[in-house]
C-alpha cells in the first residue's frame, strides 16, 4: 500500500521528513507568524485579537476567540489583508435561512494554485492514470471547484470530463458509461441516486465531496458499483481542500501544512482528545487574502488516535457526522437530523433520494422510489420519532444543485 500522497505536500512545505514532531513545529511557527500578519492586515483581526498575547503554545492558541460564519457574512472585506487588485478569485456563499447575509471568500492566484497541487496529489490514490474521471459538479465558472480539479487531474496525467451536477440520473450515467469513466466525482446523494438507478459499468472508484456521507450510503455505492468509494473534507473558506482518504481509505488525511485542524466541545468550547467527537475548528497557515484563526465550521467529526496503515503520520479526520446545530427540533424537545434519516432510508431497497420537512409535530418524507411502509415502519423505530406524526409519500425528488441537504422547516 502506498503512503498518502500528501506526504509529499507535507515534506516540500517542512522541508523534512513529516513526522507528527516536525508538524506540530511547522504549524506552530506558521500560527503565530499567521496571528502576526493578520494582526497588521486585517481590520477584523486588529480588533478581535487586540487584547490578546503572542502564543508560545498550542495550549495557548485555546485562548484566542473563534472565529465564527456570522462574523464573516456580517463583513467579508474586514478579513481581507490584500488591495483588491491581487485578488484572483472571490466566491458568494449563501448562508442558512432566508435573510443571512451571503459570506464572501477571497483567494490570490497562489492560493488557488495550492489548492490544484492538493487535488493533483490527493486524486493520485483514487484516479488511474489510464482512466478518465467524471465530475458530477458545475463547471461553468473559472476556478470553480470543478475547473480546478480537471486542471489538477490533468497536471498528474490523468483525463476528466466535467458533466455537471446530476439533475437526470438516467441521461447522467448513460454519459458516464458511453465515455467509459472509471472514477466519479460528485455529491453523496447525486451519485447514491446514480447507483439505484443502474450499473456504472466501468467505474471502479468514487470520491464523495461537499456533503456528508452515510456509512449506509457509502456501503451501498460500494456494492451495487463493485467499487472503492473515497471521501474528501473541505470549505471554501479553509481554501477547497481540507482532507482526503488514501489508499487505506480509514479517515481523511488533513492537509496538515496548510490547516491546523482542533476539534472542540459545540457548549464549552473546551479541545476534545483525539477520538472524541467534537465541532471542526480550523485556522489557516498559508493564506494571505483572508486568513482564518479558530474558524468554527459547525461540522461534527474527530482525529482518529494512532498511525493509518499507509504509514503516514499526517492526522486523520473521521467521517462528518452532521452539523452542530442542523436538524429539526420537535416541540416536545426531539430532535431529528438529515444525517440520520440518511442511515434509515438509504438502507432500504430501491430508493434513490428522498426529501424531508418537518413542523413542531410532524416529520414528512417524500420517497423517490421503495416501498413507503417500510419506510414508515423503519421511521417508527427511531426513538426521537416515538411520538412524531409521520407521513411518508412517493414522488420525483429533483437535486437542488450542489447545496447541502437539510430538513426544511414547513410554515
Amino acid at each position: 500500500m502506498n503512503i498518502s500522497p500528501l506526504n509529499i505536500i507535507a515534506a516540500r512545505d517542512i522541508g523534512a521528513v513529516p513526522s507528527s514532531a516536525a508538524i506540530e513545529n511547522y504549524q506552530l511557527k506558521k500560527i503565530q507568524e499567521t496571528i502576526k500578519y493578520v494582526r497588521a492586515n486585517s481590520r477584523f483581526y486588529n480588533k478581535k485579537l487586540q487584547k490578546f498575547s503572542e502564543i508560545s503554545s498550542f495550549s495557548d492558541l485555546e485562548k484566542l476567540p473563534f472565529t465564527y460564519p456570522s462574523d464573516l457574512s456580517a463583513e467579508p472585506n474586514s478579513f481581507l489583508c490584500l488591495p483588491p487588485d491581487k485578488i484572483a478569485r472571490a466566491v458568494t456563499l449563501a448562508t442558512s435561512g432566508t435573510t443571512g447575509k451571503p459570506k464572501r471568500v477571497f483567494f490570490t492566484a497562489e492560493e488557488l494554485e495550492r489548492a490544484v497541487n492538493f487535488f493533483a496529489l490527493g486524486m493520485t490514490a483514487i484516479a488511474t492514470p489510464e482512466g478518465l474521471t467524471a465530475i458530477l459538479l458545475p463547471g461553468q465558472t473559472p476556478a470553480s471547484v470543478a475547473d480546478l480539479l480537471s486542471v489538477a487531474l490533468a497536471r498528474s496525467g490523468r483525463k476528466s470530463l466535467i458533466l455537471g451536477p446530476v439533475i437526470d440520473c438516467a441521461e447522467i450515467l448513460q454519459k458516464i458509461n458511453d465515455f467509459r469513466a472509471d472514477c466519479v466525482v460528485g455529491l453523496p446523494s447525486q451519485i447514491f441516486a446514480l447507483a439505484r438507478t443502474g450499473v456504472a459499468k466501468n467505474v471502479k472508484r468514487v470520491l464523495l465531496i461537499s456533503d456528508f456521507s452515510a456509512n449506509s450510503l457509502m456501503k451501498s455505492i460500494d456494492n451495487l458499483w463493485n467499487c472503492k468509494v473515497f471521501t474528501h473534507y473541505g470549505l471554501t473558506e479553509s481554501g477547497y481542500g481540507g482532507a482526503v482518504m488514501c489508499e487505506a481509505r480509514s479517515g481523511n488525511h488533513i492537509r496538515e501544512t496548510d490547516l491546523f485542524i482542533e476539534i472542540i466541545d459545540p457548549k464549552s468550547g473546551k479541545t476534545q482528545k483525539n477520538g472524541e467527537w467534537g465541532e471542526v475548528v480550523f485556522t489557516t497557515l498559508n493564506r494571505v487574502a483572508q486568513p482564518f484563526i479558530r474558524y468554527r465550521t459547525g461540522d461534527i467529526s474527530r482525529i482518529l488516535p494512532g498511525i493509518c496503515n499507509c504509514g503516514s503520520e499526517l492526522r486523520r479526520l473521521d467521517r462528518i457526522l452532521g452539523r452542530s446545530k442542523s436538524g429539526f427540533t420537535f416541540e416536545n424537545g426531539e430532535k431529528i437530523t438529515i444525517t440520520e434519516l440518511d442511515e434509515i432510508l438509504y438502507e432500504i431497497s430501491e430508493i434513490r433520494a428522498f426529501e424531508a420537512s418537518a413542523n413542531n409535530r410532524k416529520l414528512s418524507i417524500i420517497i423517490d422510489g421503495g416501498n413507503p411502509e417500510i419506510a414508515l415502519e423503519k421511521l417508527k423505530q427511531m426513538p426521537q420519532l416515538q411520538n412524531i406524526n409521520i407521513k411518508i409519500s412517493e414522488g420525483n425528488v429533483r437535486f437542488n444543485g450542489v447545496a447541502k441537504r437539510e430538513i426544511r422547516r414547513e410554515l
